[in-house]
């Protein structure tokens, strides 16, 4: 199993390594908005924004986040810099997506003024939180309440927490852009080791970490999440999450690659199956 997701995995790198571009072209994934992006600061909120809308149909989600970052334009950053004022300013553009209306992202948007504006970074955020030896679960628990604190109207949902049982795939997702090394990710957040991440799990990932008999029920919690994770570290301990990308779009884009490779692995006995894992 190793050597097949190494192998895939090298693929997809070495294809992005040729033509980013080319590379999103083929396939639609909201990690192509802070690749818009030279700075550090505007990356990671292109970044943040994208991953917090990552569910649902991705073509919608590709054309609401489009739609958020042209109303802060041409810096995301910049405009998140000016002020309450400046992001009151949007109300009148009203923003929504599926369940989210406007009042409910712009106070999203009002959370990340302070945080440009306060502490300078989500990074900086963030490693207020995060130890060494600490798990990413007590990190980003720790985290997500220093964010929700900055602004009470903003939904739980949209910055989900582990203490919530979620798989919080959405943060996890951009906990992956900001620190493995290796693109399409950013390895922005130098200071938080890839060996921390947890497998961003949505029903793509999961659909595909039961059959391959990863997890034993298909019910999706943080847990399972860990779960997932573990396994994952068997075969890259000090970069679990590196699979996730090629994985994901495998499963969704159902190829011959993943239809035979849960064929395989379905085909052994069960004893072999939990052996494995």
């Amino acid at each position: 199993m190793k050597e097949t997701l190494d192998k895939l995995y090298d693929q997809y790198t070495a294809e992005f390594r040729r033509s980013p571009r080319d590379f999103f072209s083929k396939r639609q994934d909201p990690i192509q908005f802070p690749h818009r992006y030279s700075s550090f600061h505007d990356r990671e909120a292109a970044a943040f924004l994208a991953a917090t809308f990552a569910y649902g149909n991705v073509t919608s989600l590709c054309s609401f986040v489009d739609h958020l970052l042209s109303l802060l334009k041409p810096s995301p950053h910049a405009f998140l810099s000016r002020g309450p004022k400046a992001v009151r300013s949007l109300g009148r553009h009203k923003p929504y997506y599926r369940l989210h209306k406007s009042k409910e992202i712009l106070a999203l948007l009002s959370m990340m003024s302070r945080v440009y504006s306060e502490s300078g970074s989500l990074y900086n955020v963030f490693l207020e939180s995060y130890f060494i030896n600490s798990t990413i679960k007590v990190a980003a628990t720790d985290f997500v309440v220093r964010l929700r604190s900055l602004s009470p109207g903003m939904p739980a949902i949209l910055v989900p927490s582990p203490a919530d049982g979620s798989t919080c795939k959405r943060l996890n997702l951009f906990f992956r852009w900001m620190v493995r090394r290796e693109g399409p990710d950013f390895g922005l957040w130098r200071e938080v080791s890839p060996a921390h991440l947890i497998m961003p799990v949505d029903t793509h990932i999961g659909r595909v970490a039961y059959r391959l008999a990863w997890i034993k029920t298909p019910s999706l919690t943080w847990q399972k999440a860990e779960t997932i994770t573990q396994v994952l570290r068997g075969f890259d301990p000090q970069d679990p999450t590196r699979y996730d990308f090629s994985l994901c779009h495998e499963s969704i884009s159902r190829s011959e690659w993943m239809r035979k490779t849960l064929s395989l692995v379905e085909s052994q006995p069960k004893t072999l199956q939990r052996a494995e894992r």
